[in-house]
């Protein structure tokens, strides 16, 4: 039955088919059928991500110029610990 919907939305072929195969007391009905939202035209959390993620890119090469040497020692050890630790999270 479920099948039967999900080929109708989608315009696939095999629905009739399927539909007359399980026999009666499976009508699909039409009506009780969800139309879906158009998508936004322009997505917020997509331009929120790109935006977060140049401001990211800018500063991770901008940052480490404006530091002290002895800073920037500090720096690439903190740094590396989070990386190691967000890619032990994902994986």
């Amino acid at each position: 039955w479920f099948e039967v919907r999900a080929r109708r939305a989608q315009g696939l072929p095999g629905g009739r088919i399927l539909e007359q195969t399980m026999g009666a007391g499976h009508e699909v009905n039409d009506a009780m059928e969800a139309k879906p939202k158009p998508p936004p035209v322009c997505p917020a959390r997509l331009l929120l991500f790109c935006v977060n993620l140049f401001i990211g890119l800018i500063g991770s090469q901008l940052i480490p110029e404006a530091m002290d040497t002895a800073t920037y020692a500090t720096w690439k050890v903190v740094v590396k610990g989070i990386t190691m630790f967000c890619v032990s999270y994902i994986m």
